[in-house]
């Protein structure tokens, strides 16, 4: 491997100002923590920590030991450690968290909700940080129903925001993710989470940062950076040199605020369910792609038998204990069992005015997969209508449905009701989602590798082909395991680790990194990662920000 306008204020429903657990802040902590922090003085640790409690105070900062554990888990092995947690309440409590750590040089790390599961949970790259939790920071700052956008604090959830739609009657909704409810709008869009429908991708339909940097200063972005500027929410560069995206995947700054686009709910809903078999792959993946250049879908993805299985059901544990031919033939016959004999499936979304524009683009569309793959028209959905399961993500509305995937290989079902959480039931997963050339042969031939790589490691391919693009797609890797078995663990990491080199190696760059592989970022060519590494010093001069996150410039 490598070397590594005017804003009315509103409080989301169901948000809390919960302050953080009781706090003991004795000596014998300090020293405990200032020997986990690993490259900074006890002494500068122990000052940085009572800097930080006597200015924010014990329901602010936290760092006893046995709270700390609580919170140094992710849904695969790490050994990272926190010195401190602190949850601040509001922007100015941040603000004077971030110039404390500056002060006496104690590392942060970043999160809004610590949700980021499959990519590292909450836990930083590196050790001995602060935990700077942004939960705390959840007001709905700005909403426009005419022109479609919120504006919102790291705090503000999917599942906040949609009940904020709710309250408002609303018909305007959220591009979901596939995460938990109770995943953040800013943190999400961030690290380039993708969702369902024309503003799948996030980031691209965001504007208007307000960011606060390393140094304590915060700057706005765009046409934000002009006091009073109507426009501020509505346009996504602004004038003069766009700023967001140094913001992006990166550990240049910390997010505050920011405008998210909306979208109107459409009259009606339909869409056309296509099946495949491997050998109809590439011309599938051919088709699509000129539907797309030619403006005629909006977004696709296809699921293999794998992957829908694991959203189904899980795997039987006779299955999961055999090996070689016997485990491919158990395989096979589980997927025939559950009435998966194709390979692949995918549903095309449409959005339109009536019935009949619906009706009249599935026929045309099933005209041009004929001969390619099995297609099933969807019946057009009437939105003003109570909406049913199926319906859920292209109406924005946050759901579960795809995290009973991290559950396939555990030895239990959480309680019926039970919050599905894969932190704390000790569930392995971890995604890979490299990027490929929108090439029937290119999507097929790197599907078939990555397949049999992970068969060959013992573990269920689940994969999806996502068009990220007219141009690119990103095949997504789910590799699930369970950690209550440390020798499935262990291969676990071995094949996400392996891959993860040979992807780079290929070409097939990963569009998102875990913590696990941030030190796997090739090196960037000509200049670039001198010219990233002086944008990052002027920003953050101590690198105390997130470190190692994103950071090929080592």
């Amino acid at each position: 491997m490598r070397a590594r306008s005017q804003q009315t204020c509103f409080r989301t429903a169901g948000a809390t100002r919960r302050g953080t657990v009781h706090i003991v802040s004795d000596s014998a902590n300090h020293t405990e923590h200032a020997r986990i922090a690993r490259g900074l003085s006890s002494e500068a640790t122990q000052a940085g920590l009572r800097a930080l409690i006597a200015s924010l105070g014990p329901d602010i900062v936290q760092i006893h030991p046995e709270q700390l554990r609580q919170l140094e888990h992710a849904t695969y092995a790490t050994d990272q450690r926190f010195v401190a947690w602190v949850r601040p309440l509001s922007e100015p409590q941040t603000v004077l968290a971030v110039r404390i750590a500056s002060a006496h040089r104690l590392s942060l790390h970043v999160v809004s909700t610590g949700k980021n599961w499959g990519y590292g949970s909450r836990l930083a790259v590196r050790d001995g940080c602060v935990l700077l939790d942004l939960s705390g920071l959840d007001r709905i700052v700005d909403f426009s129903e005419e022109l479609g956008f919120i504006r919102v604090e790291p705090g503000v959830t999917f599942e906040h925001a949609y009940r904020f739609l709710c309250e408002k009657q609303s018909r305007l909704i959220l591009s979901v993710t596939g995460s938990a409810p109770q995943t953040s709008l800013i943190g999400n869009a961030l690290e380039r989470g993708i969702g369902r429908g024309p503003y799948s991708d996030r980031f691209a339909h965001t504007c208007a940062l307000k960011v606060l940097l390393p140094t304590g200063e915060v700057i706005h972005t765009d046409f934000a950076r002009f006091e009073g500027s109507l426009t501020a929410n509505l346009h996504r560069w602004g004038l003069g040199p766009s700023l967001d995206g140094l913001f992006s995947q990166s550990n240049f700054g910390i997010v505050l605020e920011m405008t998210h686009w909306l979208t109107r709910r459409p009259p009606f809903l339909g869409g056309l369910d296509i099946e495949c078999a491997d050998d109809d792959l590439p011309a599938v993946v051919d088709t699509l792609r000129e539907l797309r250049l030619e403006q005629l879908i909006q977004q696709a993805s296809l699921m293999n038998a794998y992957r829908l299985l694991t959203l189904m059901t899980r795997i039987p544990r006779p299955v999961a204990r055999m090996s070689g031919a016997e485990r491919q033939a158990a395989l096979a016959g589980f997927l025939q069992s559950q009435g998966l004999s194709f390979r692949w499936r995918g549903l095309l979304e449409l959005a339109g005015g009536t019935r009949d524009e619906i009706d009249a683009r599935v026929g045309y569309l099933t005209s041009r997969l004929q001969g390619k793959a099995t297609c099933l028209a969807m019946p057009a959905y009437d939105t003003s209508q109570p909406p049913e399961p199926q319906h859920l993500r292209q109406l924005g509305i946050p759901n579960t449905q795809d995290l009973p995937a991290a559950y396939w290989r555990k030895s239990f079902w959480p309680r019926p009701g039970s919050e599905l959480h894969p932190d704390r039931d000790r569930c392995g997963v971890l995604w890979l989602a490299p990027t490929v050339p929108l090439l029937g042969s290119a999507v097929t031939a790197l599907a078939s590798r990555l397949g049999q790589s992970i068969l060959d490691h013992g573990f269920e391919p689940a994969m999806t082909v996502r068009l990220a693009n007219e141009r690119c797609a990103e095949i997504i890797c789910l590799l699930t395991y369970d950690r209550d078995l440390p020798e499935e663990e262990a291969r676990a990491l071995a094949c996400h680790d392996a891959l993860v080199e040979q992807l780079f190696d290929s070409g097939h760059s990963l569009y998102r990194l875990s913590t696990r592989s941030m030190d796997s970022i090739p090196p960037g060519r000509d200049q670039t990662d001198a010219v990233v590494r002086r944008l990052q010093r002027a920003l953050d001069p101590q690198g105390l920000l997130n470190p190692g996150r994103y950071d090929s410039s080592k």
